[in-house]
């Protein structure tokens, strides 16, 4: 299977979130209204109180969206 090579500029949108529920939405839409560019969303969650973690593991775009946990981003620090 042959993969298709974009000729859009890259872009990488970075969204940090703590108890951001009720932006969130409108956030994330008007981040993927964007055209002209192929488009990463990088999301990183605190641990939230507000459903933040539960509404952006829903919404979040595979191939397009990855979200960085707070408690994963702790790990990695312990690493260093």
């Amino acid at each position: 299977m042959s993969q298709k090579i974009s000729t859009l500029p890259s872009i990488a949108v970075c969204l940090s979130s703590f108890n951001g529920f009720p932006w969130l939405s409108e956030q994330i839409d008007s981040i993927h209204r964007q055209s002209g560019v192929a488009l990463t969303v990088l999301i990183s969650v605190d641990i939230s109180s507000d459903g933040t973690e539960k509404w952006i593991d829903q919404a979040a775009r595979p191939g397009c969206t990855y979200v960085i946990k707070k408690e994963l981003a702790c790990a990695i620090q312990d690493l260093e």
